[in-house]
């Protein structure tokens, strides 16, 4: 009974995975948790796609799939732990190919090679472009473990390396945008930091993903929550002051009704320029702080047409990059064959990320979805760091993806949650956590052990098929 009377308030605002990862932590630590979502659902599962399958049941598809590997998403992977969310290896074998004559350019497996995955197709006609890509490849790895460049683009350390344009428009660049759904120009001047820790920490370790879907992920992550609002805008948020505590003003979508209610603390689990419209007495200086973070909008498909495939069905592999022809390719798409996942669905799958052949009308499963997502720059990196000192003010805080030192993937908004947690519970709530500030990614990250004199072992084997297919094809 003394707990309820001391029982302190949280308002969510926002049910990404940030928003979601900080109501399970709060409400394990004892606070009321009230979520707010604007979607008829909970944000992280509003896109699931349901989808017959051979034997009469709907499947169930996240759009979009989230994959995440041990080394790069430790405190997501602790986070699934205690929460009792259940995870499952997943292929990540891959096929690039050109998106206008559907010609395959060279197919991953997941057969291994001193840490690296290997070519499983190789165009005979250009064998040395092939080997000449998987070269630079390893080259740029080894440049992840090794360099530090922080304060460099991605562009930048790239043109420093000298490695080819082949490698940057037909590997880099088409897996890196996937990766950050950005653009290629956003790509190349992302912080080269940030993108060489995220290769650094998945090139040798494999893929997992939530075993019975995100649906069960978020009723494992809201089921202590005190109240849930869905279909509901937060039109405004108000700080704390000496008289009154913080409060969130919301409409209901479908009635219209006005609410507007308190709490000891608000957390604006939402896009940087999201929050910015929302809380209405921002302080000019985080104003200025929210206002540095870029965003773009990628559209993602659910649909049944095999032209966004290699034209040879044998060299289809579980994710496929669609490559416009250009010199050089400016733009791609990312296909993930849904089939390979979910081997009970009834006819091929698809789910394209960015589709650059018009995908036909009566092959699609659902709408176009459409997906904000911020893009990091050294001046946003500079204001997640600034921005922590204004974190708590009026007790309003500023949780998300966007809002850690790193690429804005679900790891990161585990680690911004934990952040705002440790700073409304005054403790860190579990030991994986570390607190990542700026000057940790210039200490060069390390390989299992033994990987280093592997990785020369693999550059010297390289290089000799290399000459062998040079030879053959003089």
């Amino acid at each position: 009974h003394k707990m309820a009377e001391t029982k302190k308030s949280v308002a969510v605002v926002g049910t990404g995975i940030a928003g979601l990862s900080l109501t399970y932590l709060l409400s394990k630590e004892g606070y009321d948790v009230t979520v707010f979502e604007k979607h008829h659902g909970i944000g992280m599962d509003t896109h699931t796609v349901s989808v017959e399958g051979g034997n009469g049941e709907n499947v169930r598809l996240d759009a979009p799939p989230r994959s995440f590997s041990k080394a790069y998403y430790p405190n997501l992977m602790e986070l699934y732990r205690i929460a009792g969310i259940q995870v499952e290896p997943w292929s990540w074998a891959w096929v690039a190919f050109w998106a206008d004559s559907r010609e395959p350019i060279v197919r991953i497996g997941n057969h291994r090679f001193c840490g690296f995955a290997l070519p499983t197709y190789i165009n005979l006609l250009k064998p040395w472009s092939t080997v000449r890509m998987w070269i630079d490849g390893v080259r740029f790895m080894r440049s992840c473990q090794r360099d530090v460049v922080d304060e460099l683009t991605l562009r930048e350390h790239l043109a420093v390396l000298g490695v080819s344009d082949d490698f940057i428009y037909k590997l880099l660049l088409p897996s890196l945008s996937m990766v950050c759904t950005c653009s290629y120009d956003s790509c190349l001047d992302y912080p080269a930091a940030l993108v060489m820790e995220f290769f650094s920490k998945t090139a040798t370790f494999g893929q997992y993903r939530i075993k019975n879907g995100t649906s069960d992920a978020v009723k494992h992550l809201v089921a202590d929550a005190a109240a849930q609002h869905t279909g509901v805008q937060v039109t405004r948020v108000w700080s704390a002051d000496v008289d009154s505590k913080a409060k969130v003003e919301y409409v209901d979508n479908k009635t219209r009704q006005v609410s507007l209610k308190e709490f000891d603390h608000v957390v604006m689990a939402t896009q940087a320029n999201h929050a910015r419209k929302i809380v209405a007495d921002l302080d000019e200086t985080v104003d200025k702080l929210l206002s540095s973070f870029k965003h773009e909008t990628s559209t993602v498909v659910i649909h049944r047409d095999e032209r966004v495939m290699p034209k040879e069905p044998s060299l289809w592999s579980p994710m496929s990059i669609g490559i416009e022809s250009g010199t050089p390719s400016r733009n791609s798409m990312f296909t993930i064959w849904m089939n390979h996942a979910f081997p009970e669905l009834e006819g091929n799958v698809f789910q394209t990320w960015n589709p650059v052949v018009e995908v036909d009308a009566k092959h699609m499963i659902g709408p176009r979805l459409e997906f904000e997502r911020p893009v990091m720059t050294h001046e946003s990196l500079k204001s997640v760091v600034e921005l922590r000192s204004f974190q708590g003010r009026g007790n309003i805080w500023y949780c998300g993806a966007w809002n850690a030192y790193r690429i804005p993937l679900q790891e990161s908004g585990v680690v911004s949650a934990l952040e705002i947690c440790r700073g409304i519970c005054g403790k860190d709530v579990f030991g994986n956590w570390t607190h990542k500030e700026s000057e940790t990614l210039s200490k060069p990250s390390e390989y299992p052990s033994g990987s280093r004199s592997a990785l020369s072992l693999g550059v010297a084997a390289l290089t000799t098929v290399a000459v062998v297919l040079f030879r053959r094809q003089l």
